[in-house]
């Protein structure tokens, strides 16, 4: 099944919708048809069984897909007052925007799904297939594969209790190393957070230049790197994903510069990422996440 199917599916679970409302929209909201013509719209949808030519005119068509709209603004308005506050209005009207927009209801609502909450829906899709794969590797190292020390200057590696190892914990706008144990000599590590921001933390002149592991403790930020400490500004959960490879391979999406000291990653990021490893045979993947607290 696509993402976009189960996407679909999972939206059209979540909205009250009439049997004649769900039909429509399965056909009309589905991204692949887009475009299609209202007479093609209507020759679809009363070919189905469950419909047997029940939509008439294309009017009816146009109050079904309004109707349709108005239940996705009434389930998820405050996401999409923050998407697109000057467009959400002209789904209550039940009749075209003026300019510069001169959507439909339908239009707007379908523009929405697809351009705003799809690629939300997709990362987290996505970040979680990668986060159940990591769940049997992380047993075999007891989940204990990253943690942090607070850093008064000295590299000097410190190993916390392995109590203080379980579930960090660590402090705002404190500085910290972060230490991670993954025993695979000769094999590369691209490390990823989530949390306020979206980073790739290895590879990245900012925190970690050299992404090739040598089989013991790596400690970031790296000697050489442009950060000295790794600090945290707000309080939260900060999710960490390592992604261990037998190969390099070239993917542009991973360049920094001193311009550019770290990759923010994004959805597009995400996908070509998930389909460059399918080539690859032999990867695996680790999670870990923590608490980022206010210092007392």
């Amino acid at each position: 099944m696509s993402n976009q199917y189960l996407f679909m599916e999972e939206i059209g679970d979540l909205l009250s919708f009439s049997d004649i409302q769900k039909q429509c929209f399965e056909v009309c909201y589905d991204s692949n048809k887009k475009g299609l013509n209202t007479k093609t719209l209507l020759e679809e949808l009363n070919s189905l069984e469950r419909l047997n030519g029940t939509i008439t005119s294309s009017t009816r068509l146009y109050q079904l897909r309004t109707d349709v709209a108005k239940k996705i603004k009434n389930k998820f308005e405050t996401e999409m007052r923050a998407d697109i506050p000057k467009m959400v209005d002209l789904i209550d009207t039940g009749r075209p925007g003026t300019k510069p927009t001169g959507k439909a209801p339908h239009e707007v609502a379908s523009h929405w799904l697809w351009n705003y909450k799809f690629p939300r829906w997709q990362i987290d899709w996505n970040w979680n297939s990668l986060r159940q794969k990591a769940e049997q590797n992380n047993k075999e190292c007891n989940e204990e594969w990253i943690w942090f020390t607070e850093f008064n200057g000295n590299r000097k590696i410190v190993m916390p209790e392995p109590s203080k190892r379980k579930r960090p914990t660590v402090k705002v706008n404190t500085p910290y190393l972060m230490y991670v144990d993954l025993k695979y000599s000769g094999r590369y590590l691209l490390l990823l957070n989530r949390g306020e921001e979206r980073y790739v933390l290895c590879p990245s002149k900012a925190v970690s230049p050299d992404w090739r592991l040598s089989g013991n403790l790596m400690v970031m930020p790296q000697v050489g790197a442009m950060l000295e400490d790794i600090r945290f500004d707000s309080p939260g959960t900060e999710e960490l994903l390592a992604i261990v490879m037998e190969q390099d391979f070239d993917f542009p999406g991973l360049v920094t510069s001193e311009e550019k000291p770290v990759v923010v990653w994004d959805v597009s990021f995400l996908n070509q990422l998930l389909s460059m490893l399918e080539k690859q045979n032999n990867w695996r993947v680790y999670y870990r996440a923590c608490e980022i607290v206010l210092a007392k």
